[in-house]
């Protein structure tokens, strides 16, 4: 728990928990001053462009690969920015930054590809290991 101005801070700190989680969804139980880091591998199975998005209320980021893929980050009311990225058949890196300060708590992960519009990643995808 802390008061963090973007999500290098929060992730600057030891964690106090840690579970495994099968999509990105926030604790509902905590109000405020609270982050969250989700990390895994997506699995690729048509090869293309595809996009990401978060929508948060603070700050979110997502990294393929370690790369930056969505800068949502920052103290900010309901946003959403997106990334595109070219992804080859295979299973990729992902992480999910995300911390809320006060107010409302909103995270949303989503993506469209080759064949579909902007869903939510759906946990058949996700996987805790990269084989």
């Amino acid at each position: 728990l802390g008061q963090w101005d973007n999500c290098s801070e929060m992730i600057n700190e030891k964690f106090t928990e840690e579970s495994i989680v099968y999509d990105f969804s926030i604790d509902q139980n905590k109000k405020d001053n609270f982050g969250h880091v989700f990390s895994g591998y997506l699995v690729i199975n048509n090869p293309g462009i595809y996009e990401f998005q978060t929508t948060s209320d603070d700050g979110s980021r997502l990294f393929i690969n370690s790369e930056l893929i969505v800068d949502n980050d920052g103290l900010h009311s309901k946003k959403t920015m997106a990334g595109v990225m070219n992804l080859k058949k295979k299973r990729y890196k992902i992480v999910v930054e995300y911390f809320e300060r006060g107010g409302q708590e909103v995270l949303d992960v989503k993506w469209k590809g080759p064949g579909f519009e902007w869903r939510e990643i759906p946990a058949f995808k996700l996987f805790q290991k990269s084989d």
